[in-house]
């Protein structure tokens, strides 16, 4: 679908909402379900098109017809967790992080409440849910709290891990991740150093799945290592990190050319820091011609 189609469904999707609007004025209990889940596609839609202005009213309108719906139907909790999830990056995207951030919150404290009930279902969403939220509050500077929201998403995780051996590995390794950064923040860098150390080794378990994710761990083990006072440590990690980026970026190259520029600096202020200027002026020669080449294909 190019996009021409996509903006002509999106027209369409509203055109219908507009007759949903007046049908549920008119009859509320019959026609509330469908304005509903038509607000939800729509707000999902226009966020996708990156129509972020419109996205967030339609997200507000849909929130506030499930929140309704939700009181006497418990079945519309999902419902509205995922259109507040997508308010919540819509919000983002407008630069209203506080905004967001309560929403982040609610969709959490709604996960919780379904993972209560089923947790066979819902707790995956519960951990997506956390993981959102610990993203947002770290962002916004507030690693304490950045740290409960991931510790309760490991938990989460090795829930699911334990009931489903192997089949949430990207789930506690990415909860793992979560809680490594505002360790760090808070000072505890040895704690971060082992977090991110049992992610890595859960990447480790299937390469060629997880690779990128598996890239990005021991980029954060190396900075962690390094800010420990463990520069060979740092230097095996980044060096590992920067392999996997040139087989990403060879198969790949968008995004993971730039990743692999990124990862060839580090590669060199490591050499640097261990006495291995020759080798560190080499890398930083090919992050170099690597820079060059990203400014030619922008």
């Amino acid at each position: 679908m190019d996009a021409e189609e996509t903006t002509v469904v999106t027209q369409e999707q509203w055109d219908e909402v507009e007759t949903l609007r007046r049908e549920a004025a008119e009859d509320p209990e019959g026609a509330l379900d469908d304005l509903a889940m038509a607000l939800v596609v729509l707000a999902d839609r226009l966020l996708w098109l990156e129509r972020w202005e419109e996205s967030v009213a339609v997200g507000q309108e849909s929130v506030a017809v499930l929140r309704r719906l939700a009181e006497g139907q418990p079945d519309y909790l999902a419902h509205l967790a995922t259109s507040l999830s997508n308010l919540s990056a819509a919000l983002e995207e407008v630069d209203r992080p506080d905004e967001a951030l309560g929403h982040r919150y609610e969709t959490a404290a709604v996960r919780r409440r379904l993972a209560q009930q089923d947790p066979e279902e819902n707790l995956p969403h519960l951990v997506w849910a956390l993981h959102n939220l610990a993203v947002a509050l770290g962002e916004r500077e507030r690693p304490a709290d950045a740290l409960a929201v991931a510790e309760e998403a490991v938990g989460v995780s090795r829930e699911l891990d334990r009931r489903h051996p192997g089949a949430f590995v990207r789930e506690l390794a990415g909860s793992l991740d979560d809680l490594a950064y505002p360790q760090g923040e808070l000072g505890r860098g040895d704690e971060a150093l082992a977090t991110t150390a049992e992610a890595i080794a859960l990447y480790r378990r299937d390469v060629e799945q997880y690779r990128a994710d598996l890239a990005q761990a021991l980029s954060n083990f190396g900075a962690y290592a390094a800010e420990s006072g463990s520069p060979h440590d740092a230097l095996a990690a980044i060096e590992e990190a920067t392999g996997h980026y040139r087989v990403l970026a060879h198969t790949e190259p968008d995004p993971h050319l730039e990743n692999l520029a990124l990862a060839l600096e580090e590669l060199a202020e490591c050499l640097g820091r261990v006495g291995r200027g020759r080798e560190q002026r080499r890398v930083s020669k090919e992050a170099a011609a690597v820079g060059d080449r990203l400014g030619r294909e922008e």
